[in-house]
């Protein structure tokens, strides 16, 4: 069990920055070189977030084997280097990313819930519903809310009731809207069928395959993993597409 599977199966639910998210940005990373600055025999790597954000840099210091300029290799260098810089670029990321969610969780509003809430079996429905009425109606969060605060005061146990492969699904849907930041209000611009188009490709994903034509997306955002991954994430997509189909049906009918 790696460290993730293990924080799932505890219930700890509550927001956080997941090693999905960092590995998301670190596809994201352009890196550009320094070859032997000044002649001398030093390789500088720097990371950049989506060619643009520095990061980080990493320096392969050629001192023994390349005394000689002639034993100097470039290729090598840039390997070294690159290495580098990508483990300093991780580092920064966590950081940035866990300063961004104590700003987001700042500015979102306090539930407060009172003893009989808390320690009652309510109705998890009504539970719930109370709890919606307190969040501001365009509040991004508010699933993900439900979810937290389900899984810790209702009547129901939801970690433990639930499968691992929908605590998952969950997860990764809350994924998209905290730590991606693909609102609601996002999410609804896409009447085409968008998001279920993305899901299919996903589900039928392959790791290393590029993005198939009906892709709906820019082709840096296709990231496919292994077999369970793809589907989690096209589980958590079609998920957002009922949801969407779901606030239509709502808005149409008021």
């Amino acid at each position: 069990m790696n460290i993730e599977q293990e924080i799932q199966a505890k219930g700890l639910t509550a927001p956080r920055v997941t090693q999905a998210r960092i590995a998301d940005l670190m596809d994201r990373i352009v890196y550009t070189f320094d070859v032997r600055p000044n002649g001398s025999t030093t390789t500088l790597a720097h990371a950049f977030l989506d060619g643009a954000f520095y990061l980080a840099t990493g320096v392969s210091a050629c001192v023994s084997a390349c005394v000689s300029v002639e034993n100097f290799d470039a290729e090598l260098g840039k390997s070294i280097a690159t290495r580098g810089a990508k483990a300093a670029a991780e580092e920064k990321l966590w950081e940035l990313e866990g300063y961004a969610l104590r700003e987001r969780l700042a500015a979102s509003p306090a539930i407060q819930l009172t003893p009989f809430e808390v320690q009652s079996g309510l109705d998890r429905v009504r539970w719930a519903e109370g709890l919606i009425r307190q969040l501001p109606e365009d509040h991004d969060g508010r699933n993900s809310w439900l979810l937290n605060y389900g899984s810790k005061h209702s009547g129901v146990d939801v970690p433990d009731s639930m499968t691992a492969a929908a605590r998952d699904v969950i997860a990764e849907r809350r994924r998209q809207i905290e730590t991606e930041e693909w609102s609601l209000k996002h999410d609804d611009e896409y009447t085409a069928g968008e998001l279920a188009f993305s899901a299919s490709c996903y589900a039928l994903a392959e790791e290393g395959e590029p993005p198939p034509a009906v892709w709906p997306w820019a082709s840096g955002w296709w990231k496919p993993r292994d077999r369970r991954s793809n589907l989690v994430r096209a589980a958590a997509l079609i998920l957002a597409e009922i949801e969407r189909l779901d606030r239509a049906a709502a808005k149409e009918a008021a």
